[in-house]
């Protein structure tokens, strides 16, 4: 009876060894075929993306999608500096073209993937009774917020538009200026600011702020997302999956639904 026991205990021992044996070789089979691809993209993305993201990880299971948002002129950097990066979305044509001439990207492998429109926002209510730019030189407006220039897009894209008007000068003494258009929009949402310039689609996240005015197209250059791979990419053919997927028209339709224009209107085909 005792040698059964012994017997008995040692093929447990075994079969356990082995399944557990079995179960690391299949875990480790699992993650050697996951690809990792990282995304620097412009912070007015953010909701937008991640969704985007949520649905490709879902029809790749074994792909995993890090992105990391930010102005695109800090990103841009970093790409400068070294940082892995896969795939960069800036929303500044002079960062994309800062890194083709620096051979870090190929101009054949970028895309335009939506555009946006700038608008100049006010806490809700709109205490001021703020109605456009012109308003902006009375004396009870006094701070107004606007990405840093030239590391945030949105900011370069407001300060082109008022030098268009020519108030830039007279208003630089008001403007408070932000790391990201996301921190333009929290100082408008927390009052901290009589008004702030950001791009339409972020207006649009956030009950207590409200748009005054649409700044025109023509006051300043065209405000497009662009989607390129970096050339040190070890990934470079998922990137390019991504980026294809980018334009797909579930990927489009999300956009659209945060208030993104697509790449190319009707006008345009």
């Amino acid at each position: 009876m005792k040698k059964i026991v012994i017997v008995c205990f040692a093929c447990l021992i075994v079969v356990s060894s082995v399944f557990l044996i079995s179960g690391c070789s299949s875990s480790k089979s699992t993650n050697s075929k996951q690809t990792t691809i990282t995304i620097s993209a412009a912070a007015s993305l953010t909701e937008s993306l991640n969704k985007i993201v949520a649905n490709f990880e879902k029809t790749y299971p074994n792909v995993l999608v890090r992105v990391n948002y930010g102005a695109s002129g800090a990103l841009r950097q970093q790409i400068e500096q070294g940082a892995k990066v896969d795939l960069f979305l800036p929303v500044s044509l002079k960062d994309l073209q800062t890194l083709e001439s620096e051979k870090l990207i190929d101009p054949s492998k970028s895309e335009v993937f939506a555009k946006n429109i700038l608008v100049l926002i006010v806490p809700k209510g709109n205490p001021l009774n703020i109605k456009g730019v012109d308003d902006l030189k009375r004396e009870d407006v006094k701070r107004i917020a606007i990405g840093a220039v030239p590391s945030v897009p949105a900011g370069v894209y407001a300060k082109e538009s008022m030098e268009k008007v020519g108030l830039f000068n007279e208003l630089k003494d008001k403007f408070i200026y932000a790391k990201d258009v996301r921190q333009v929009l929290d100082y408008v949402n927390t009052s901290n600011v009589d008004a702030g310039f950001v791009y339409r689609t972020d207006a649009a996240i956030v009950k207590d702020v409200e748009i005054a005015s649409t700044i025109p197209d023509l006051n300043h250059k065209p405000i497009e997302y662009y989607a390129a791979i970096i050339n040190s990419s070890k990934n470079q053919d998922i990137s390019t999956e991504f980026m294809k997927y980018l334009l797909d028209k579930d990927s489009q339709k999300i956009l659209s639904g945060y208030g993104f224009l697509p790449p190319k209107t009707s006008s345009e085909n």
